[in-house]
């Protein structure tokens, strides 16, 4: 009997990993978590990079918790279940198996998608996989790359969502220093680190610019082995609002900070990198 195939998508950011996340778990083919980034490797791999992620859950729940309470419901709602979950996964080395076997009992494919996990080392790469092959699992890895520029510009808007895009524009300069931005874009880092510990065919990577096409969605599908179904591309999940679009100076800044990157996606892709790219 083949191992039931696992999904570890590992970003990026603001790449359409909410869009895709959401595609797969309505295909009926695939038993994806719950909760869309459950930020378990990386609080293991990189918990520096997390911040204020490694105490969310516990966070979510108890107002999750405090809402259910002040609605009268004495029974803990389904997300609650889930944050519960997700949190005994720091102190039990066993839930988070046991977690994918329950959800996956029915599907033939399971996994997850946290973009962080773009900024694992290759060690923690290795021990991922270790773990994930060790209990049965063939594991595929998902990686979409979104043009670095503007990548760093929508993470910046996601954060400021709330007073729009005016502040983004103003930091972006101070972000192409910042680590949380700037990991998340290096690519070839990326992917230096999967290459170290997943074969080649365990690996399939995409384009945020070019993502939202049957070809794109296809190639998805067969690298998972589950089957096509049409995609709704007219909604999209977690969209950064934008009122106005970077000037020049940001921009030049921002190719000059991801030369490497820009270098790299060319020589690694070619023609594969979308004309919608900066540099």
């Amino acid at each position: 009997m083949p191992n039931k195939r696992f999904i570890l998508g590992v970003g990026a950011q603001k790449a359409g990993t909410t869009w895709l996340y959401d595609y797969l778990a309505r295909s009926g083919e695939v038993s994806m978590s719950k909760i869309k980034e459950l930020h378990y490797f990386d609080a293991i791999y990189c918990p520096e990079l997390l911040g204020k992620k490694q105490i969310e859950p516990i966070e979510k729940l108890k107002q999750r918790r405090i809402k259910d309470l002040k609605a009268g419901k004495t029974k803990p709602s389904r997300m609650s279940v889930e944050l519960f979950k997700r949190i005994q996964m720091d102190f039990d080395d066993g839930a988070y198996i046991r977690y994918f076997q329950e959800i996956g009992r029915k599907s033939p494919v399971t996994g997850e998608i946290t973009p962080s996990y773009s900024v694992i080392p290759a060690e923690g790469f290795r021990k991922i996989r270790s773990l994930l092959t060790s209990n049965g699992y063939d594991v595929r890895v998902v990686f979409l790359m979104r043009d670095p520029v503007e990548r760093v510009y929508s993470a910046l808007r996601m954060a400021d969502r709330d007073v729009g895009t005016s502040r983004a524009f103003k930091g972006y300069f101070k972000a192409l220093a910042n680590d949380q931005h700037v990991l998340r874009s290096r690519y070839d880092k990326t992917l230096a680190n999967l290459r170290a510990a997943f074969k080649p065919e365990e690996i399939h990577t995409e384009f945020y610019e070019s993502l939202f096409t049957n070809q794109a969605v296809k190639g998805i599908c067969d690298f998972l082995g589950i089957s096509f179904k049409d995609p709704n591309f007219a909604v999209k999940k977690n969209a950064s609002a934008k009122t106005s679009d970077l000037d020049k100076a940001r921009i030049d800044a921002g190719i000059a900070a991801f030369r490497d990157v820009y270098d790299f996606a060319h020589r690694e892709f070619g023609a594969r990198v979308p004309a919608e790219w900066h540099a």
